[in-house]
């Protein structure tokens, strides 16, 4: 993986580059890396609990972050690199897990 920081010619690109590599943008860098590979894989037999209950989250975090006083509160417990929709879905996982 190559992190891009002030090139003028790849400051705006992002995708793949001739199924090879692939520019992504994270924060104010770019980086290059290999293409994603992803075989297919069948679900685990306790796989389909654990989709339902993140797309429980998720539902959850969308509905809270059209309420600014609860979205700056979560992004005050916001981690470093992480926003307040991840913060969301993180605390609503955790408690789905009690």
């Amino acid at each position: 993986m190559a992190i891009i920081q002030s090139n003028i010619l790849l400051t705006q690109i992002s995708g793949m580059l001739g199924k090879q590599v692939v520019f992504r943008r994270c924060g104010d860098k770019i980086v290059m890396a290999n293409r994603p590979y992803r075989k297919k894989k069948h679900a685990v037999r306790g796989q389909a609990v654990g989709t339902s209950n993140f797309q429980i989250a998720v539902a959850k975090a969308r509905a809270l972050l059209s309420d600014p006083v609860k979205k700056a509160e979560y992004q005050a417990k916001a981690k470093k690199g992480q926003n307040a929709y991840h913060a969301m879905i993180s605390e609503f996982m955790l408690e789905l897990k009690k």
